[in-house]
């Protein structure tokens, strides 16, 4: 009898992480770029910027929608990365994207130079929120939006609160908040147990 529940509770663990890994990477690229042009009120013509932006697939849509009279900026931390967003932008065939080193604290990007800013999956890997939000303020136009896309589990996959990559939607919010942007709207995203928190900058 206690085997069968141990098997029980292990096939039960089983599917609820099936479900989780599900839900983390469901969605689709298109779908993505829709709501976050929405979120940030993309225009053609705009300067945004995707910080910690990984593949770079991300900041090329972007540059797709704001035009040859716009402006990307993607940074990140890694020479690799920022080589491999290098090659994707030239593959591409964009001339509006420009890749940025990230510093740890900082955007490293010049003072009220962008319309919109985002960060996809990345806010958690963060350790000093409070100085990069603060940069990012300061990298931000009056008026401009910034969009934090983060994991939260809940319901049935609250056991994996106790994994590291994720970030709490009122945490967010609070710390944001504090560096002097607006709280505008949080939105449920379209890959699961996802959420995109928007912001302006009064």
């Amino acid at each position: 009898m206690v085997k069968s529940k141990r098997f029980l509770l292990w096939v039960a663990g089983v599917v609820l992480a099936g479900a989780a890994l599900v839900m983390l990477v469901g969605g689709d690229g298109e779908s993505e770029v829709d709501l976050l042009a929405a979120l940030l009120e993309i225009q053609p013509g705009d300067t945004a910027a995707d910080i910690g932006a990984g593949s770079g697939w991300l900041s090329i849509e972007v540059a797709r929608l704001v035009g040859g009279t716009g402006q990307v900026f993607a940074t990140e931390l890694s020479p690799q990365r920022r080589d491999d967003i290098q090659e994707a932008v030239a593959a591409a065939g964009l001339d509006n994207v420009t890749v940025v080193e990230a510093g740890e604290r900082e955007t490293n990007l010049a003072p009220a130079c962008c319309d919109a800013i985002f960060m996809r999956r990345v806010y958690h890997h963060v350790g000093d929120t409070a100085a990069l939000n603060a940069s990012i303020r300061d990298a931000l136009k009056p008026g401009g939006r910034f969009v934090v896309i983060e994991i939260e589990f809940s319901g049935l996959l609250s056991f994996l609160r106790g994994w590291p990559h994720w970030t709490d939607d009122a945490q967010v919010v609070a710390e944001v908040t504090a560096a002097g942007l607006d709280h505008v709207t949080t939105a449920d995203w379209p890959i699961g147990a996802h959420y995109a928190a928007v912001f302006s900058k009064p």
